[in-house]
């Protein structure tokens, strides 16, 4: 891989397609706790969040993870298995006609 770890220090973010596709390449990310990062990348153990402009947390997250590959790895493993559940074109299509049926017969 060209990069080992995906950094999003974002002060405000929606849902970033840039960390989604991070994610989706097998990188653990590191981010601000903005929007669904704690859902996204906490709670499925995808990677760590920090206190938004925090530096030093930012800066020891980014010394843990480079230090430790096999965290890296497993980290990196549990975000691809995270947009393969919830963001995979089978999974995307699976919930509008989900949608689609709930509007129609609405």
């Amino acid at each position: 891989a060209a990069a080992d770890i995906f950094a999003l220090p974002s002060h405000y973010e929606g849902l970033s397609n840039a960390m989604l596709e991070a994610m989706a390449s097998g990188l653990p990310v590191i981010a601000t706790r903005v929007s669904a990062v704690d859902e996204l990348i906490v709670e499925t153990k995808a990677g760590v969040s920090v206190d938004v402009g925090n530096m030093e947390q930012f800066a020891a997250a980014m010394v843990r993870l480079s230090l430790d590959f096999s965290l890296r790895q497993a980290m990196g493993c549990a975000g691809r298995r995270v947009i393969e559940e919830r963001y995979s074109i089978d999974e995307i299509a699976r919930r509008h006609e989900q949608l689609y049926d709930q509007l129609l017969s609405a």
